[in-house]
């Protein structure tokens, strides 16, 4: 394969002198590459704003008059970011390179962080989960449901305990990719 056909094809969705917008479907949602992206443009000389939007698959770049774009898309080439074409292939259907469990898990995490920041540390997103699974074991408890529903929450709560977070999730993703 070329570099090519592994890079992601980018087309500029608008223009301004200084401003440029381009879309990147292929890598819709994949945050991984977004954050490779901007890490990688911090060391080019001459951007002066770098927005990245993973879920719409846009880059926003503001840069130096001085600077012409066509020297931002050839760096982004070298450092095999994208492939500048000219008009947008018809990829908007094109599904993230995500599996569906680190989807979930990825927003699991934002949901964690945001629980966090709001408990001020005191409490993360599986122990909200694992406490609510237990409330709910009571509760059907409460009511007689030992059996059925009771246990069932009991399960699930402890089953909690045991489940990976997203980063062992996306090593063990990349290295089945590498191993493909």
């Amino acid at each position: 394969m070329t570099d090519a056909e592994i890079q992601p094809s980018a087309f500029i969705k608008h223009q301004l002198p200084g401003r440029v917008r381009l879309k990147i479907p292929q890598k819709r949602g994949d945050v991984n590459y977004f954050n490779r992206l901007e890490e990688l443009f911090s060391d080019f000389l001459g951007i002066n704003e770098l927005k990245l939007n993973p879920s719409t698959a846009s880059i926003l770049i503001s840069h130096e008059n001085a600077v012409p774009f066509q020297d931002i898309a050839e760096f982004a080439k070298t450092k095999n970011l994208f492939n500048l074409v000219e008009e947008a292939e018809d990829h908007d259907e094109t599904v993230p390179n995500l599996y569906i469990k680190a989807l979930a898990l990825a927003g699991f995490d934002r949901f964690d962080k945001a629980l966090l920041d709001y408990s001020k540390g005191r409490l993360d997103a599986r122990s909200f989960v694992f406490l609510s699974l237990i409330g709910l074991a009571i509760h059907q408890a409460a009511r007689g449901n030992v059996l059925a529903p009771a246990s069932t929450f009991l399960v699930y709560a402890f089953q909690l305990l045991d489940v990976k977070d997203i980063n062992q999730i996306e090593y063990e993703q990349k290295a089945d990719s590498e191993g493909e």
